[in-house]
């Protein structure tokens, strides 16, 4: 059996007060071992009060880091994390996303099973975000 390697995942956050708690909910209950996920939560200045539930998350469970943004952009998000990254594999995702449960522990095996170099998943989209990137 092969050692599972160590995952990074990036999401670029702005103003998901409405969606962040469902978002980490499916992030913190993944199949994949906990001791082999990093999260990168990279907030472009959210004014919603997404930044104090991180604040709140985060001090519940310390492999959640969260970045700030100061261009606000997704591009420049994603930059930021990949900065601070050390997983062996990167995974960007959405806060206004449900991933199921297996979600990241499919990608690895996708990518395991197939020497992939990238690989995707389902994930549904949750409408409404009140912000923009």
């Amino acid at each position: 059996m092969q050692e599972k390697p160590l995952i990074s995942v990036i999401a670029p956050i702005f103003n998901e007060a409405r969606y962040i708690r469902s978002f980490m909910q499916c992030l913190l209950q993944q199949d994949y071992p906990r001791s082999k996920i990093q999260v990168l939560l990279v907030d472009g200045g959210s004014q919603d009060g997404t930044l104090q539930i991180l604040q709140e998350l985060a001090s519940k469970h310390p492999s959640l880091q969260i970045l700030y943004n100061p261009h606000r952009f997704v591009p420049q998000a994603l930059n930021l994390g990949l900065e601070k990254a050390i997983g062996q594999i990167i995974v960007r995702m959405d806060a206004h996303a449900y991933y199921p449960r297996d979600y990241l522990s499919s990608l690895v095996q996708g990518m395991q099973d197939t020497g992939a170099d990238n690989v995707g998943g389902i994930w549904q989209t949750r409408l409404g975000a009140s912000g923009t990137m």
